[in-house]
């Protein structure tokens, strides 16, 4: 076999060195050639170890697994040769050093070109709703415990269906029938219920945290246990359901219509209520503290030992509503309508009763303490035995008729009292 020059040699080896780092040669096509190019180097062996010519089998095989080169003997008669180097460049021709167990090395740019060759296919994720049953008639249908996360099922008719313990997480339900659906204990993270029909549907333990559920229709439909967190229910209407230990913690709730429930001990702290219909409905020992409740219905409500701190019920109706021996702090019922409410023995503090209507309230035994009635009506209030500290009471209506029996000192300008004191305009 000819032996080739050492520089000829050298010159090869550096062309494939810049090979692979242009990725033009995979490591171990460049390792095959670079062996290839030190046997046909090597001086004839000794008689003991005869010479080995190569065979197909030794040619680079395209697609193979990466493997790193070993180190090679040192070649005999090779001056420039070092034991641990299978080849030895120039000094202003040697790449700068590497590690040990490998030959040699790529730059950044080559190596994550590289890497990035070796990394398999990865698939775009799934879009979420791409099973796509829309308009589907699935009427009555078995899909308890199926796992139908981000499907569209928009419109979808699945009265009486069956999905207890289904997985609707971000599923698409707008417009859905579901009317008398079994929906016990699914998981509606997230689902969108915009507008579904959902009367009599059985939610009984139902994860519905973040569901968006704004003008769905709820009547009759069983809550109880339900999780609701956060959940969007503007519009909704919920009469006649069953929410018994169902958790509501700042859910939207604005403009729904919860007439009528029964919603004793539950916790509604932080919730939106804006503009919601509660008229009759039974609110007593519920937790409303940072409520949003301006303009809402309560009219006849049962309020009695809720928690309304800090609660926001201005130009609420709280006409004839129940609200004995309540402790209200910085509570805001500024232009609140409490006409007729009973408010007996209720301790009021920090209160703001701006402009609101007491006509005909019973706040007998009350106690108010920091809070402001300026231009609050109080015809025909019941006032008997009524303590005040440091309340700003500057009403309308006939003085005699405010004042007596008050425990109160007014301190006020008289000039203009005829024209503040003005005579309440008829209700007709």
């Amino acid at each position: 076999m000819t032996q080739q020059p050492s520089g000829t040699l050298q010159a090869q080896q550096l062309e494939i060195l810049n090979l692979v780092a242009a990725g033009k040669l995979t490591v171990e096509e460049a390792g095959r050639l670079l062996t290839a190019l030190e046997a046909e180097s090597q001086p004839p062996a000794p008689p003991t170890r005869p010479t080995q010519r190569l065979t197909e089998a030794d040619m680079p095989v395209y697609g193979g697994p990466t493997r790193l080169l070993h180190d090679l003997p040192p070649l005999p008669g090779d001056p420039t040769s070092q034991p641990a180097e299978p080849f030895a460049l120039d000094d202003e021709q040697a790449p700068p050093p590497m590690p040990e167990d490998e030959p040699f090395g790529l730059d950044d740019e080559a190596a994550s070109d590289a890497y990035e060759q070796e990394e398999p296919f990865s698939e775009e994720p799934e879009d979420q709703h791409s099973r796509s049953y829309r308009h589907a008639d699935l009427h009555g249908a078995d899909l308890s415990g199926q796992d139908l996360s981000g499907a569209d099922l928009f419109g979808a008719n699945l009265q009486g269906a069956d999905l207890s313990k289904a997985n609707l997480r971000g599923a698409n339900l707008a417009r859905a029938n579901l009317r008398d659906a079994n929906l016990t204990q699914a998981n509606l993270e997230r689902t969108n219920l915009q507008s579904a029909r959902l009367q009599g549907a059985r939610l009984a333990g139902a994860y519905m945290a973040r569901v968006n559920a704004q003008a769905s229709q709820l009547q009759e439909a069983d809550l109880s246990g339900a999780n609701l967190e956060r959940a969007n229910l503007q519009a909704a209407d919920l009469r006649g359901c069953l929410l018994s230990e169902a958790r509501l913690q700042r859910a939207n709730l604005q403009a729904a219509n919860l007439e009528g429930l029964n919603l004793r001990g539950m916790n509604l702290s932080h919730s939106s209520m804006q503009a919601t219909r509660l008229a009759r409905t039974v609110l007593a020992e519920a937790k409303l503290d940072h409520a949003s409740m301006q303009a809402a219905n309560l009219e006849g409500a049962d309020l009695r030992g809720a928690a309304l701190s800090h609660a926001n019920l201005q130009a609420a109706n709280l006409s004839g509503a129940l609200l004995t021996e309540n402790h209200i702090a910085h509570a805001n019922l500024q232009a609140a309508n409490l006409r007729g409410a009973n408010l007996q023995g209720v301790h009021l503090e920090h209160v703001n009763l701006q402009v609101a209507n007491l006509g005909g309230a019973d706040l007998r035994g009350a106690r108010l303490v920091h809070c402001n009635l300026m231009a609050a009506r109080l015809r025909d209030t019941l006032i008997d035995n009524v303590t005040t500290e440091h309340t700003n009471l500057r009403p309308l209506g006939p003085l005699s008729e405010i004042l007596d029996g008050l425990d109160v000192h007014v301190d006020m300008d008289l000039e203009g009292l005829t024209d503040m004191l003005r005579p309440e305009p008829s209700d007709d």
